[in-house]
């Protein structure tokens, strides 16, 4: 998996504890490169970046990185939709739709 995506971004001995259960990707550039080398469809990357935005919105302890997570997830839905992958939704109107 290690070589699947850019050195050093995903070490094996990280990648075996992610697997295990011990850890979770420390921020979501991690996150992303461990989808990926599990060949996680592009769309569905957004899928797993809004989760984890909505998972640490209330998380104190990763408060700090909290704007990294919604900076990647911001990314990738203006990738997706620059592809012209119609069934992004931007996670706030996503939020605002499942309230209504």
């Amino acid at each position: 998996m290690e070589l699947t995506v850019r050195p050093g971004v995903l070490p094996k001995t990280t990648t075996r504890r992610i697997i295990a259960g011990d850890v979770l990707p420390v921020d979501p550039e991690q996150a992303v490169a461990f989808l990926r080398a599990c060949y996680v469809d592009p769309a569905a990357l957004e899928q797993w970046l809004a989760a984890a935005v909505r998972a640490l919105r209330d998380d104190p302890s990763r408060s700090k990185r909290f704007d990294r997570w919604v900076k990647a997830h911001q990314e990738m839905t203006r990738q997706l939709q620059e592809k012209g992958i119609a069934s992004v939704t931007p996670l706030r109107a996503r939020e605002e739709q499942h309230a209504a």
